[in-house]
């Protein structure tokens, strides 16, 4: 994203130096300048937009995990191997038909001539079936291993196709070989994932277990820079304070009801945010308050020891260096 920025700055700078040294020299020429100009303007913020998978989906409204790689290529292996294991089930049929067919041939010296040329019949039909059908599974197998070679062709390279071609459309006398870089980067990485994805993904939709009070509802925390970059697995200290109502003791108080008595609640919890930086949360109508962000921390691993402390003496191992 720091690449892309600074190649679009740098970019603007040449335009606008052009458009002032015109301004200067050669007024005929403001016009295509100031085109160009607003051109890398639309480039960039089109590259912007098609760098970020989060805005794509947001944009089109469909799901980020549709565009995972990761997980087309997973469907296509699976899919691959089943295809591989029905093609060579059918494979042994054809040899089993082609074998029953001369044995056929042998015992149909022995039988009528009607039941002789029934039995062949079937199976040279059966035999074209299982025949015609080992094809369409070995064209079906080359299939699915040219695409998954495509896939992790994408998985390997796309990233980089996305970011040249993101960096290069900002620029006048390369924006063509960005664009097509550009192109075949949105090809592979989004497009083609979406398509088998969405064909062999199958998102089973259940409704919650348990009933959400009318009180209760879901926020959406974001953890963001000032650049406005997503910080993925942020952890957010939140501090709440909320009234509930609890059941009344009816014999002293003039309450009519068995459950209007308010008591405050307040206390502390903290909510991790995902790989997208972000994560919804249902909670009850109170006030928050954001106490802390921990972006880093580090994982201090010890020497696991039992000690054991009598008096003013304390024994164990691997308890002090």
């Amino acid at each position: 994203m720091n690449l892309i920025v600074t190649c679009a700055f740098i970019s603007f700078l040449i335009e606008f130096s052009l458009l002032l040294i015109n301004l200067l020299i050669d007024r005929r020429r403001v016009g295509e300048n100031i085109v160009y100009l607003t051109l890398t303007g639309v480039c960039f913020a089109a590259a912007l937009i098609v760098s970020n998978p989060i805005k794509v989906s947001e944009y089109t409204g469909i799901p980020v995990y549709l565009f995972s790689l990761k997980k087309c290529n997973q469907s296509l292996s699976i899919l691959l191997n089943k295809t591989i294991d029905y093609a060579t089930k059918a494979s042994q049929l054809n040899v089993g038909f082609a074998t029953s067919e001369i044995v056929a041939s042998v015992l149909s010296s022995f039988l009528s001539f009607s039941t002789a040329k029934k039995l062949i019949f079937f199976i040279n039909t059966a035999k074209a079936f299982t025949k015609v059908l080992t094809k369409i599974l070995s064209l079906t197998v080359s299939l699915l291993l040219l695409l998954l070679l495509i896939i992790r062709f994408a998985s390997s390279i796309g990233s980089y196709l996305l970011i040249s071609g993101s960096c290069l459309v900002c620029f006048r006398k390369l924006r063509r070989l960005g664009v097509t870089l550009l192109s075949i980067s949105v090809i592979l990485l989004y497009i083609l994932p979406y398509t088998i994805n969405s064909a062999v993904l199958t998102v089973k939709y259940r409704t919650p277990q348990i009933d959400i009070p009318e009180n209760w509802s879901a926020i959406l925390i974001e953890v963001r820079t000032k650049s406005g970059e997503y910080v993925s697995y942020a952890l957010v200290k939140l501090e709440f304070n909320y009234t509930i109502f609890v059941p009344c003791n009816t014999s002293n108080t003039t309450c009519c009801c068995y459950a209007c008595c308010p008591q405050n609640i307040s206390g502390w919890f903290s909510v991790q945010m995902n790989q997208y930086g972000k994560r919804i949360v249902i909670l009850p109508e109170g006030i928050y308050c954001v106490k802390n962000v921990v972006v880093y921390w580090f994982n201090i691993s010890a020497l696991t020891c039992c000690c054991r402390k009598s008096g003013y003496n304390i024994t164990g191992e691997n308890c002090f260096p």
